[in-house]
């Protein structure tokens, strides 16, 4: 099956960085970050992940964000 039928997408904010998830065929959607409309056909969209499956796509954003999160403290722990 070609990715471009895949049911939901994996993206991020181009505003703030954190990763969301939505439907392929919605136009927008809202970050829950900072609350950007991402127009998500926009060539400004970074796609991480398309796939069928919902839980699949918010597995993808769990563990994005803790790889975003264990950067954070590694980086705090080398401030120190």
């Amino acid at each position: 099956m070609p990715a471009i039928n895949k049911r939901y997408i994996v993206f991020i904010c181009p505003r703030c960085g954190l990763p969301r998830y939505s439907r392929s065929e919605q136009k927008n959607a809202k970050c829950f970050g900072c609350g950007y409309q991402i127009p998500i056909k926009s060539f400004k969209v970074r796609i991480l992940l398309r796939t069928d499956s919902r839980s699949e796509a918010v597995k993808a954003v769990k563990d994005y964000k803790m790889k975003i999160c264990s950067g954070i403290r590694e980086s705090a722990r080398q401030r120190r």
